[in-house]
């Protein structure tokens, strides 16, 4: 387990709850500007960093970083500014452009949060306190906010002037709101995804795929992995697709039958 070195410090500017690329972005910009701020985070960094996940950082987020001065050290890196269309089989590549012309970069965000916890941790001493368990938000309207929290060395207690919450809609910021503050819109499209990440790298271009047969993206996620999202149907579940029927649908979609069954690591539905 690794040790949180700051506990010591017990009050700050602004906690964050979260070290994805939203919560370590904010800390970089904050830190680059001379504001105090304290992320936590319930895994360690090792995690963090190896973690696959989707990544597209559009034309607006470009410029963010580039008026910050940091686009050529926190976007460097192997990456795709093309994504393959294809319909029933046949390809046409796009650039990927914002609507005023300017480029997007389509990166890994493993890459993108490695650049940050680089940028953030060994360049800028950034605080971040790893694997912190039983994150409670106290945000009375008459009291200062403080975030309480459990790690290795026992309970913690951290005072601050804002609580930015990082960690996702399933995380503690979200379940700590009262009832009635938010409003939800949801609308439903009428179908699922299945999201397989495999060990197969894009071998050209990132692909999106419509078809007879429905549709099919391959994204990147690392140089020796990545992820296939099919169209299914909102009824299906894990056992309507194993592993051979995955493999038969991403030929079928792309109608390409050069496409070589390899490992499936993890498969998810998304409704």
């Amino acid at each position: 387990m690794e040790i949180n070195k700051n506990n010591s410090n017990k009050e700050t500017t602004v906690a964050i709850i979260g070290a994805g690329v939203s919560g370590l972005a904010l800390a970089t910009f904050l830190q680059k500007s001379g504001v105090a701020c304290v992320i936590l985070e319930r895994r360690n960094r090792a995690y963090i960093e190896t973690r696959q996940r989707a990544g597209v950082v559009d034309a607006r987020a470009v410029r963010m970083f580039e008026q910050w001065d940091m686009a050529d050290r926190l976007l460097a890196g192997p990456v795709a500014m093309t994504i393959d269309y294809r319909l029933n089989g046949a390809g046409r590549v796009f650039t990927i452009v914002g609507e005023d012309g300017s480029p997007s970069r389509f990166c890994t965000q493993q890459m993108l949060v490695g650049n940050l916890m680089r940028e953030l941790l060994d360049n800028m001493a950034g605080d971040v306190r790893w694997e912190v368990t039983n994150v409670e938000i106290q945000n009375q309207g008459d009291e200062r906010p403080k975030v309480t929290y459990t790690d290795a060395s026992g309970t913690h207690e951290l005072m601050c002037d804002y609580i930015v919450g990082c960690d996702a809609d399933r995380g503690v910021s979200r379940a700590s709101i009262p009832d009635g503050i938010l409003t939800k819109y949801t609308h439903e499209f009428g179908y699922a995804w299945l999201a397989a990440l495999v060990e197969a790298p894009v071998t050209g271009n990132p692909i999106m795929g419509v078809s007879d047969h429905g549709c099919v993206a391959q994204l990147p996620r690392g140089p020796l992995r990545s992820r296939y999202y099919l169209q299914c149907a909102l009824e299906d579940s894990d056992k309507d697709w194993p592993d051979e029927r995955v493999w038969d649908e991403i030929r079928l979609r792309l109608n390409d039958e050069g496409i070589q069954d390899a490992i499936i690591h993890d498969k998810f539905l998304s409704r």
